[in-house]
């Protein structure tokens, strides 16, 4: 099993600050100051939310993950103050304030960092500073760079991708960029192989479609079309193939089949919002 840990850095400060916190419980346990079953549960309720992190393969460590261990961190501090407050009366008042100005300061950070996520290109341009070895990060940040036409960096990013994870949507989104770019053999060769190893996808078909159609293959072209239709797997899709279906005959001067697969296509678009 492989343990993905990508950009967690254990730094001087945060061995110091989880060290105190183990022992602040290890003490709280001991003397019981919070009820030992509660204190058990909370922590192990903590430890198990993070476990995926550290046990199942393509599962990156992000703090925000720590919001579901929250939970338990959440229990053993209610239990502290309950019993702070049931001895110390007046500390509520304290508590109050703090509470206030815990909320207002939490939401001038929110606030003061909302631009990060305004869009996703910005989103996934953060989510890369934190975490620039997670290939779902470099493979989403290509996607967002080829959106924009910038091939050079979406293929860096692309192949970064690759080398982190050999996988088949990597690859996938290597070969759509590669098509967007132009560089239509390479794209056909990386779609070819992928074929082998999916031999029912519709972005293949239609991608396959589409280069054979630039090289004048009209034959091929419509096979891997009617490939295309016959896998679809959405409405959309559906009539995004039918148009380049239709294009491709009227590419092949098969204007009558052209006009067939356009009426068709009209007609599937009628029944489906009626």
């Amino acid at each position: 099993m492989q343990i993905m840990l990508f950009d967690l850095k254990p730094t001087i400060q945060i061995c110091i600050i989880n060290g105190l916190v183990f022992i602040t419980l290890f003490y709280f346990f001991l003397k019981k100051i919070i009820d030992r079953k509660i204190l058990t549960f909370a922590m192990f309720f903590s430890l198990l939310a993070i476990l995926p992190t550290f046990i199942q393969e393509e599962y990156a460590f992000f703090t925000h993950r720590l919001i579901i261990s929250l939970t338990g961190i959440i229990i053993i501090l209610t239990s502290f103050f309950e019993k702070l407050t049931a001895t110390y009366s007046k500390i509520k008042v304290y508590l109050v304030v703090c509470f206030i100005f815990i909320f207002l300061l939490f939401s001038f950070c929110s606030f003061t960092n909302i631009d990060k996520y305004k869009d996703s290109f910005t989103y996934w341009t953060q989510a890369y500073k934190d975490a620039s070895n997670y290939n779902v990060v470099c493979d989403a940040l290509a996607k967002e760079y080829n959106k924009q036409r910038n091939f050079d960096k979406a293929i860096n990013l692309s192949l970064k991708a690759i080398s982190l994870k050999n996988s088949f949507n990597n690859y996938l989104t290597y070969a759509i960029i590669l098509f967007d770019k132009g560089d239509y053999e390479n794209a056909k060769d990386v779609f070819l192989q992928l074929l082998e190893n999916d031999d029912k996808n519709f972005l293949i078909f239609k991608y396959l479609s589409n280069i054979f159609l630039i090289e004048k293959d009209s034959k091929s072209a419509i096979e891997y079309a009617k490939k295309a239709l016959a896998s679809f797997d959405g409405i959309d899709n559906k009539t995004d193939v039918l148009e380049n279906l239709a294009k491709i005959y009227s590419v092949s001067n098969d204007f009558q089949q052209a006009i067939n697969i356009i009426l068709a296509c009209a007609l599937y678009i009628k029944t489906r919002n009626e």
